[in-house]
């Protein structure tokens, strides 16, 4: 697939590619970096001036010695499990609230509180976590180890499969606790766009990513294509899923001269696709259409 850029002359709009969406050039990176510095939905873990940054995921974890768990606690403070709150479950519920993982809605509790009806998804991630140790999951998070991501993600553990929560906690705690982008993010909005990117970037596209669905009342008569990347998430295949993202971030490299991180591509797509199913459905109906 040729690729051919858009440089916009103003600095307040995004390059793009040749069908309109934005590409990986420098300037689109840094200008992304720039509004999400100011964004209330992210200012909280990447802006340090705000009042709310210490106590988010990124404050504790670029502070004191985050991965000495498990470790006698005097908090008087306890969780759902009644273990006492540690550093571990904080970070655990800052990356579960500002990304709506929805950890707390996972368990099987229904013991009333003074908060109301308390669950126990979020302790129950820590306490494995914790058995896991602290040393342990630093060794691993430095090597990029993606096993670590199945030993979270455990549906026996927090009540449900949490793949996309393994990959945020990973991701956050490796960037600021260690400074290493070794993980990518699995979210929603990345997952039904990525083929698009990979037939964009990648030279020996897999049209295996994607499926064209029939045109039918339901769809106003319209045939569309839709993402399979789900399928990774179904069969806990969080190697090929780095793997796809790998590959077009080399395809990055290769085309447009450009060295992005992980992070640098989760932010670029998941902040222009975000709320918009529409501009989901255009990028991939760029994609031919299967029989």
């Amino acid at each position: 697939m040729g690729l051919m850029i858009n440089v916009k002359e103003s600095p307040y709009e995004f390059d793009t590619d040749q069908n309109g969406f934005p590409t990986f050039t420098q300037k689109n990176i840094d200008f992304l970096n720039g509004i999400l510095r100011y964004d209330s939905n992210y200012s909280t873990s990447s802006d340090k001036n705000n009042p709310e940054y210490q106590a988010s995921y990124a404050g504790i974890l670029e502070r004191g010695n985050f991965f000495a768990f498990p470790a006698t606690s005097t908090s008087t403070e306890y969780d759902e499990l009644g273990n006492p709150i540690d550093d571990l479950y904080r970070v655990i519920v800052s990356i579960d609230k500002l990304n709506s993982t929805h950890l707390s809605s996972e368990g099987n509790s229904t013991n009333s509180t003074s908060s109301g009806k308390r669950n126990k998804g979020r302790a129950k991630i820590a306490h494995a976590i914790r058995d896991y140790g602290g040393e342990k999951l630093k060794e691993s998070l430095q090597k990029g180890d993606t096993s670590i991501i199945d030993v979270i993600a455990d549906p026996t553990v927090g009540g449900k499969h949490n793949f996309s929560f393994a990959t945020k906690f990973c991701s956050y705690v490796s960037i600021h606790a260690l400074e290493k982008d070794n993980y990518c993010i699995y979210d929603e909005i990345l997952q039904q766009v990525l083929p698009y990117y990979a037939y964009m970037y990648i030279d020996d596209f897999d049209n295996k990513l994607y499926k064209t669905v029939k045109a039918t009342k339901a769809n106003g008569n319209l045939s569309r294509n839709e993402s399979l990347v789900y399928i990774l998430k179904q069969n806990k295949d969080y190697s090929g899923y780095r793997k796809l993202i790998d590959n077009i971030i080399v395809g990055v490299k290769n085309k447009i001269d450009v060295s992005i991180t992980y992070a640098d591509f989760d932010h670029l797509v998941w902040y222009y696709f975000k709320g918009s199913k529409s501009k989901i459905i255009s990028a991939m109906n760029c994609l031919p259409k299967k029989q």
